[in-house]
């Protein structure tokens, strides 16, 4: 008998029954591993995450040794926004490149579209989901010193925010002029953070401990979350949508905040971020100045049990793409991540510099 001829006959091979188990069993088995490749995934975005705060705490602490103060969150010249906290840590996280040719006499949108668009990898945090550069296109002069015109640029993002501590308000004093730094006016010590406009406190000021006061935290830029507007917003106070995108995002060059004068041509989450609302509400609070409220000095903010508001004003709440909670530098140095359920007391007391704090909040 032909011997090839029986080894054919021998061979069965798989039955289509057969073959569908295998695939069904190989399914199963990928739908076990996945979720565990994804957490391993997420972990290690997590981690990269708290790196970054890390190196922006090393940054914090060489900046205040060698200059006496920590940075202020923005420096306003006039009305000019200048130079902001990220700006001043450049050379502190060895990124002097950027900074060299970073104009310090020049408002953040006059910079060359090298610096504007130059991503600095400790500000960006591999969870957010939002393109960095991001390119912006508007219609008319942010500062209104120019005829209107259509441009278009590209931005580099930051995940990361400044706490303001738990106050949502902006105030100045009276007596600005071109060549003097902004004054802030009366923000209540007992609410205000670390950083805030032309403040930058000595480590003395912080009466709280370094190791009890937020200094920054996670402040996704990124598509997962929409801005709406006004204290206490939700999905019905949405921003229109138009040039700039209606979902939170800021450029790390970026310390003005969005007001009611050039709303329409500037919007952005911003670098700061309020811990008056609780962390991770969605949609995000936008970060806003109420020009009246600067006209009048209120220095109003709508802590802690005005459901009206006490003004027009508001800051940002901390987010992040991580589960459950956000990731926060300490004014020591340390990082932690916080639960999104945090008892609302301590969330505020943690975010202030202000020691002694009484039961009711701060």
């Amino acid at each position: 008998m032909d011997q090839s001829k029986t080894a054919r006959r021998g061979f069965t091979g798989f039955t289509l029954v057969e073959l569908l188990v295998v695939i069904a069993i190989i399914g199963v088995l990928v739908a076990l591993l996945l979720p565990a490749i994804q957490a391993a995934r997420e972990a290690s975005r997590r981690m990269s995450c708290v790196n970054n705060l890390k190196q922006n705490g090393l940054a914090l602490q060489n900046f205040s040794s060698a200059r006496g103060h920590l940075p202020p969150a923005v420096v306003m010249v006039g009305i000019d926004f200048r130079d902001n906290a990220n700006v001043m840590l450049l050379p502190y996280l060895e990124q002097a490149a950027i900074s060299s040719i970073y104009n310090h006499d020049a408002q953040w949108e006059d910079q060359v579209d090298s610096v504007l668009s130059s991503s600095v990898p400790i500000f960006n945090c591999p969870s957010s989901t939002a393109p960095s550069p991001l390119a912006v296109q508007a219609l008319g002069d942010i500062v209104g010193d120019g005829p209107p015109d259509t441009f278009r640029i590209e931005y580099a993002a930051t995940d990361y925010a400044y706490c303001k501590g738990v106050f949502d308000g902006w105030c100045v004093l009276p007596g600005n002029t071109p060549a003097s730094p902004l004054r802030l006016g009366d923000i209540p010590y007992r609410e205000a953070g670390m950083f805030d406009v032309g403040t930058g406190h000595s480590i003395a000021k912080i009466t709280d401990g370094l190791s009890n006061t937020i200094a920054m935290g996670d402040a996704a830029s990124s598509t997962n979350w929409l801005l709406c507007q006004g204290s206490g917003c939700g999905n019905a106070d949405l921003v229109p949508k138009g040039n700039y995108p209606e979902y939170a995002w800021n450029a790390w060059i970026v310390g003005e905040v969005v007001s009611s004068v050039h709303y329409s041509l500037l919007r952005a989450a911003g670098i700061y971020g309020c811990t008056l609302e609780p962390m991770n509400k969605s949609p995000v609070t936008e970060t806003f100045i109420d020009i009246s409220d600067l006209t009048t000095l209120a220095c109003e903010s709508h802590y802690p049990n005005n459901p009206n508001g006490a003004g027009g004003s508001t800051v940002s709440n901390f987010r992040s793409d991580h589960p459950g909670g956000c990731n926060f530098l300490f004014g020591d140095g340390s990082v932690h991540f916080l639960d999104d359920a945090i008892d609302l007391v301590t969330y505020h007391a943690l975010s202030t510099i202000a020691g002694e704090e009484p039961a009711s909040g701060l």
